[in-house]
């Protein structure tokens, strides 16, 4: 890896994570509140509002923000930016429109599916937020990425907790804070990035959005791909099993988070790297070094957190959602796994091989959904579990597949050894015996400083001089 490729992925990686680490870890500080403030079947309520909002997202707007973000890195030119930006925004709005249409006539139809203004008015807020952020990484201002990341979950924070304890608004109270943060931080970055001067309707031009759907409409199966590999099982266990057991399962998901939390700092300044040095002569060598660097790094954390797994079910969470404790190591490793996914699909959105990364998850996800239903009457919560590890193993087998034929991707001994040593964590920590689960802790935290001491002194570097 050359050292201005390296340095520049590890400073976007900082810049990133000071904010998203920061905004995550408050988010996940929120939870056992929330977890204590709502009742099981509150929470598995509010799981599922967030869960409709991902859904419906991709679909309102066909992922034009990312066309956006890949767009705006590409083109150059003075005028450019203002035709990508204001076809992006319009075609969004157009998006929304759309569904609110198709809501209300739905609604009226049959109402069944009347989940009412909060998914709405979130979905809104949601919309112009992730937006604006596109534009803010397309414009390479990733620092303002970052810090408005950060203000929209302090926002959002405040605001839940006084619509929560003050106005006793409940469930609702959570949801309007939540929009009110998004759309607050969505304007602040309007105004930091100076989008409101490109903003403009005579500026929308047809060619560009057509080029731009023509990227980003299979990338709309792919998000979809995702949901369904990440929360469909929710939907399922709700359905089959009930709201209770999906209110266990919703928290069981939340240490897993740790992994994405962990890796979406990296993956942000990866997708842009990626996107930026695809060009270049020395390419699939750097995606190799970047690969077996990030192995050890991952699944060396994934090892210190499924060791620290009771430490959060005895201390943490609420003991009604003990039984979760079981669930959280399958779910644990299987985030390990999708960090390499991702990181092959930055890889192919590089490549602009957004139909061939859609149809990957698209097969992930129907195997997902197939091992659910026919298992989780059954097995119950482990079913879900386990259907998520298997459809990312079958994920990461078909884009490495896929990869050889621009990439040849080669994982090293050194790489293979953490998962395995990581998959010995994995297996101990179900004697649930609390002198082993000790041991195995304190040893992953000596086994993750070990492996990366050479990243840390960096890290810590940049933060002195910071």
């Amino acid at each position: 890896m050359s050292n201005e490729k390296g340095r520049r992925l590890i400073k976007n990686t900082f810049i990133v994570g000071v904010g998203s680490i920061a905004s995550k870890g408050i988010i996940f500080l929120m939870t056992p509140l929330f977890s204590r403030w709502l009742s099981i079947e509150d929470y598995a309520s509010f799981d599922l509002i967030t869960t409709y909002t991902s859904l419906l997202l991709p679909f309102c707007t066909l992922s034009i923000s990312e066309a956006v973000f890949r767009f705006l890195l590409d083109d150059v030119r003075e005028d450019k930016p203002k035709t990508i930006i204001s076809s992006g925004f319009f075609m969004s709005l157009a998006g929304y429109s759309i569904f609110l249409f198709l809501y209300w006539i739905g609604s009226i139809l049959w109402d069944r599916i009347s989940f009412g203004w909060p998914v709405c008015v979130l979905l809104l807020a949601q919309m112009f937020f992730a937006f604006f952020s596109e534009v803010a990484r397309g414009i390479k201002r990733v620092e303002l990425y970052s810090v408005f990341s950060l203000i929209s979950v302090v926002l959002l924070s405040t605001f839940s907790t006084v619509f929560m304890l003050v106005f006793k608004w409940g469930l609702s109270g959570i949801v309007l804070g939540y929009s009110i943060a998004y759309f607050i931080s969505a304007i602040g970055l309007l105004i930091a990035t100076k989008t409101d001067k490109l903003i403009s309707l005579k500026d929308v031009n047809i060619h560009s959005v057509r080029e731009m759907l023509v990227y980003s409409w299979p990338l709309v199966p792919n998000s979809i791909s995702w949901w369904v590999v990440n929360v469909s099982d929710r939907l399922i266990i709700n359905s089959v099993i009930g709201l209770t057991a999906n209110g266990i399962y919703a928290i069981a998901n939340k240490i897993p988070a740790i992994v994405n939390v962990l890796f979406s700092v990296f993956h942000i300044s990866w997708v842009q790297s990626a996107s930026e040095t695809v060009c270049d002569d020395d390419y699939a060598q750097y995606c190799n070094e970047v690969l077996n660097k990030l192995v050890p790094f991952i699944f060396s954390a994934v090892t210190v957190i499924i060791s620290g797994n009771f430490l959060f079910y005895q201390y943490f969470f609420d003991v009604k959602y003990a039984e979760a404790y079981y669930y959280s190591p399958i779910l644990i490793f299987a985030a390990g796994i999708s960090c390499i996914c991702q990181f092959m699909g930055g890889i192919m959105i590089a490549k602009k091989e957004t139909r061939q990364n859609g149809a990957t998850n698209i097969v992930a996800a129907l195997s997902n959904i197939i091992i659910n239903l026919l298992m989780v009457q059954r097995f119950g919560l482990y079913a879900a579990s386990v259907s998520t590890l298997v459809s990312y193993l079958i994920l990461l087998s078909l884009r490495y597949a896929m990869i050889q034929r621009h990439v040849r991707l080669r994982m090293n001994k050194f790489s293979a050894l953490v998962i395995l040593l990581s998959g010995v964590v994995f297996a101990g920590v179900y004697f649930n015996n609390l002198l082993l689960n000790v041991v195995l802790f304190f040893s992953s935290m000596v086994f993750f400083l070990m492996i990366n001491k050479d990243m840390m002194r960096r890290v810590l570097r940049m933060l002195a001089r910071k």
